[in-house]
C-alpha cells in the first residue's frame, strides 16, 4: 500500500514550495531549537505564515490570538495569531511563550483548547523546568481521558480562554468543519504524532499546525454570534469567563448554579454532591402513574387504553440514567387512523412513511409547534430536583419572564441568548454529573410532553384533520379547509388544557422521506428544511440538496440545475470516520478524513476497519477525485466532473419522497 500523502502532497499549484530540509536530529533525539528554529525560518522565508484576519476584540475588550499546540515525542510547538501577526513558540523557546501568555490583556482561543492546548500551557507556566517527554506524557494522558482537573480549570495568566469547539456544543471535529465551511485546504498530520519527529519534518508539521490554526479563525469568526451571546448573559447573571469555554447546556446549568447561590448561599459543588445523594437518582423501578400530569386525559376508548398501557409501565432508573419500560405498549408504538407513533427517551416520534402533500382551493397544510415545550411544562407543573427545592422552578420562570420582556422591547440578542439556555436546562436533568440532576424529572417532562402531543392529536383528528407528522414538539396536519374551524377549535381546547401555547404555520407544499428528512414551503414561500434537504447535511454535495429542492419546489429540471451551477464546493463530498478506521483512496491510504467529487473514473473511496482489515465503499466513493486543497480552484479544475452523478443522486434523493411520477410539485 502506498505511504500516506503529506500535506505538500495535497498542495495544489501556486502554493509555498516545500521547505528545504534541515539537518536531522538524529533517530528519536529531541530537536534542538536551532533546528526548530531553522524549519519555522524555512517557511517563513516564503512569505506570510498566516492570511490576515480581522479579529474582533474579545468582549471584554482583550486582544484574542487564536492558537493550537501539536507535540510529538521529541517536539512541543504553538502557533499563534491575532489575524495580523504571527507568533510560534516551541520547547526551546518556552521562557518567551510564558512571558507572552503571561498577559492579561490577552483572550486565547483555540479548537478543543480548553481540552487540550490550556492545559499543555497549564503544566508548563507550572513547571520551570518540563521536558519534552513529560508533555508527551501529559498528551497521551489528555488523549485518554485522564487529564487532572487542576489542569483543566486551574487559574491562568491570560485573561481567559474561548473554545470554539465548546461553541458548537462539541460538535464535529475540526477537519468536518474544515469541510464543511469549504475551507481551501484540509488535511491530516503529515507525521505520525506517536512517532519521534525528524528534523526534515518541522516545516511540514508546522504548516500543518498553521493550516488547523487558519481553519479555527475562521470557525471562530463564523460563530462570533455564539461569543456575543455568551457575553449578553455574562452580563446579565455575572457567569465566570468560564462561559466562554462552556456548551449551552453548560452554561444552563451553571447560570442555575449561580441564582441558587445568590438566593441561598449553596455552592455549585454542594448540589452537585446533593445531586448525587438524592434517593431520586438511585438505581430503582418508578411506577409511571406517579409520574402523569393531572391534565393528561383522553375522550376516546383508543387513547384512553394507551394511557392505561403507559400507567402500567415503569421508570427502570440506573447507574446512568433511566430507561421506559412498557410491556402493554410493544414497541413502544401507538397506532391511530393508520399512523404509528413511537414513544422513546427524548420524545414522540411517528413512523413516516414518505410522501408529498400540497396545499390547494380544499385542503390546507398546518404545522403546529408548542412553544418553549419542556421549559413550559416545568414551569407549569412546578417540577423540581429534590435536592434543589422550588427556587428552581421560580429561577427558570425568571429567565423565561425576562426572555418575553425582551422580545416584546425588540432585544433581539437577550431573547435568543435566554432562548438558548432555558431550552438547554431539561436535558441536564438526565445528566449523571450535573448539580441539577433528577432522572424522574427527566422522564416526567418527556412522558407527559409525549402523551400531551397525543392529546392534541387526538383532538385534531376529532375535528377532521389528517396528522400527517410528530415530532417531540409539534404535529404537522392536513385539513379540509371546511374543517378549519374546527381544528382551530380543537387546538386552542388543547392549549386551555395543557396551559401551553401552539405556533402555528400554514404551509403551501410538504415534501418527506421521513420524520427527519423533510422539506416544507411555508404560504410566504419560506423553506423550512432538515435532514437530507438542509443546508450542511453531512457529508453532501450541496448541488445535490439544491437541484432536489429546486425541483420539488419549482419544477426545475435537475440537470438544469447541475449544469447551471459553477460554486466548485458544491460539487465536493467529504467523510470522517471515526478511529478504528481509515479511508484509502484506490491503493493509497488517506487517514480519517477526505475530500472528493465525482468524475469520470477514477479510483474508489473506501473505509477500512483496523479491527478487521475489511473495505467498505464510502457513500458517493465511486470515481472519487481527490479535492483536499481547493485554494484558487474554478470549474476547470474539475475537468473530469461527472454532473450526470450529481443528477442522478438528486433524482435519488427526490424519489425517496416518492416515485418520480407521483410527485405533485409546488407550482
Amino acid at each position: 500500500m502506498a505511504d500516506d500523502p503529506t500535506i505538500f502532497d495535497l498542495l495544489g499549484p501556486g502554493q509555498p514550495e516545500r521547505p528545504a530540509p534541515v539537518p536531522d536530529a538524529g533517530a528519536g533525539g529531541e530537536l534542538t531549537g536551532a533546528l526548530i528554529a531553522a524549519g519555522v525560518a524555512a517557511l517563513r522565508a516564503q512569505g506570510p505564515l498566516l492570511p490576515t484576519a480581522d479579529i474582533p476584540p474579545a468582549p471584554g475588550g482583550q486582544r484574542v490570538w487564536v492558537y493550537d499546540t501539536e507535540v510529538f515525542p521529541n517536539l512541543v510547538l504553538h502557533v499563534f495569531t491575532d489575524g495580523r501577526s504571527t507568533e510560534v513558540f516551541h520547547q526551546g523557546t518556552w521562557d518567551a511563550l510564558r512571558a507572552f501568555v503571561s498577559d492579561p490583556g490577552k483572550v486565547l482561543a483555540g479548537f478543543n483548547s480548553s481540552g487540550y492546548d490550556d492545559p499543555v500551557l497549564r503544566r508548563i507556566l507550572a513547571h520551570p523546568q518540563p521536558t519534552v517527554a513529560e508533555i508527551f506524557a501529559l498528551s497521551g494522558e489528555i488523549i485518554g481521558g485522564e487529564l487532572p482537573r487542576e489542569l483543566r480549570w486551574g487559574p491562568v495568566p491570560w485573561a481567559h480562554g474561548i473554545d470554539v469547539l465548546q461553541l458548537l456544543n462539541g460538535r464535529g471535529s475540526l477537519k468536518e468543519w474544515e469541510c464543511r465551511l469549504g475551507l481551501d485546504l484540509v488535511a491530516e498530520s503529515p507525521c505520525d504524532f506517536a512517532a519521534p519527529l525528524p528534523a526534515s519534518g518541522i516545516g511540514e508539521v508546522l504548516r500543518y499546525c498553521l493550516n488547523d490554526v487558519a481553519a479555527t479563525v475562521q470557525l471562530l469568526l463564523a460563530n462570533w454570534d455564539l461569543v456575543a451571546m455568551r457575553a449578553v448573559l455574562q452580563g446579565i447573571y455575572g457567569q465566570s469567563d468560564t462561559i466562554y469555554a462552556s456548551t449551552e447546556a453548560g452554561i444552563a446549568e451553571a447560570t442555575m448554579a449561580d441564582l441558587a447561590r445568590r438566593a441561598s448561599g449553596v455552592t455549585r459543588s454542594q448540589l452537585k454532591a446533593a445531586a448525587a445523594a438524592n434517593p431520586d437518582n438511585r438505581p430503582r423501578t418508578w411506577p409511571l402513574d406517579g409520574l402523569i400530569a393531572p391534565c393528561v386525559a383522553f375522550a376516546t376508548p383508543s387513547f384512553r387504553a394507551l394511557l392505561a398501557a403507559v400507567r402500567a409501565g415503569s421508570l427502570v432508573i440506573g447507574a446512568r440514567g433511566g430507561a421506559l419500560d412498557l410491556p402493554q405498549l410493544p414497541g413502544q408504538v401507538f397506532t391511530h387512523a393508520g399512523a404509528l407513533y413511537q414513544l422513546g427517551t427524548g420524545g414522540l416520534h411517528s413512523l413516516d412513511q414518505p410522501g408529498a402533500w400540497r396545499a390547494d382551493a380544499d385542503t390546507a397544510l398546518l404545522d403546529l409547534d408548542v412553544t418553549s415545550y419542556y421549559p413550559s411544562l416545568i414551569i407549569n407543573e412546578g417540577w423540581h430536583p429534590r435536592h434543589y427545592g422550588p427556587a428552581f422552578v421560580e429561577h427558570l420562570r425568571g429567565m423565561r419572564d425576562r426572555r418575553v420582556a425582551a422580545k416584546h422591547a425588540g432585544d433581539k440578542r437577550t431573547a435568543t441568548a435566554l432562548k438558548i439556555v432555558i431550552n438547554s436546562i431539561y436535558g441536564k436533568l438526565n445528566d449523571a454529573y450535573s448539580s441539577i440532576r433528577s432522572v424522574p424529572d427527566a422522564f416526567r417532562v418527556t412522558l407527559n410532553g409525549q402523551l400531551l402531543l397525543l392529546m392534541l392529536i387526538e383532538g385534531l383528528s376529532g375535528a377532521g384533520a389528517e396528522v400527517l407528522s410528530a415530532n417531540t414538539d409539534g404535529v404537522t396536519a392536513r385539513v379540509p379547509r371546511a374543517q378549519l374551524a374546527a381544528v382551530a377549535a380543537a387546538a386552542a381546547a388543547w392549549e386551555r388544557a395543557s396551559a401551553l401555547t401552539l405556533e402555528r404555520t400554514p404551509y403551501r407544499a410538504l415534501y418527506r422521506r421521513d420524520v427527519n428528512n423533510y422539506l416544507a414551503v411555508t404560504e410566504a414561500g419560506d423553506l423550512k428544511t432538515r435532514g437530507a434537504f438542509g443546508d450542511g447535511a453531512k457529508g453532501d454535495g450541496a448541488v445535490v440538496r439544491e437541484a432536489a429542492v429546486a425541483w420539488l419546489v419549482e419544477g426545475v429540471e435537475p440537470a438544469e440545475s447541475v449544469a447551471r451551477c459553477s460554486d466548485v464546493r458544491a460539487f465536493l463530498f467529504y467523510q470522517r470516520t471515526r478511529s478504528d478506521a481509515l479511508l484509502v483512496h484506490g491503493e493509497r491510504a488517506l487517514g480519517r478524513i477526505a475530500r472528493w467529487y465525482v468524475g469520470f473514473g477514477g479510483p474508489t473511496l473506501r473505509r477500512r476497519s483496523l479491527a478487521e482489515g475489511t473495505f467498505t465503499t464510502v457513500a458517493h466513493g465511486h470515481h472519487a477525485r481527490l479535492a483536499m486543497d481547493i485554494a484558487g480552484w474554478t470549474m476547470a479544475d474539475l475537468a473530469t466532473l461527472d454532473r450526470s452523478a450529481y443528477v442522478a443522486e438528486a433524482w435519488r434523493l427526490i424519489s425517496a419522497v416518492a416515485p418520480r411520477e407521483g410527485l405533485v410539485r409546488d407550482a
